[in-house]
């Protein structure tokens, strides 16, 4: 299964979006009650889906600087 399957968004800025936009019925109380519990568990998969884009993201560019500290471009030869 791919992400569209899934229901998950493409990219980090799109998840930010749409939590951000989440957030905002959320507080201004335009959700009813009976939306409140879908919305509050898709905000939980996108704060779950932004995390580990976050993460990942900082692991490769930990990685990227290692090498460059080691004097290595991390191509084999």
């Amino acid at each position: 299964m791919n992400n569209e399957e899934l229901n998950l968004p493409t990219s980090y800025e799109q998840a930010f979006n749409e939590l951000q936009k989440i957030v905002s019925e959320i507080e201004q109380g335009d959700i009813t009650i009976d939306l409140l519990l879908p919305k509050v568990q898709r905000a939980a998969e996108l704060i779950k889906y932004c995390r580990d884009k976050l993460r990942n993201t900082e692991e490769e560019v930990s990685k990227i600087i290692k090498q460059l500290e080691d004097g290595s471009d991390g191509k084999a030869e």
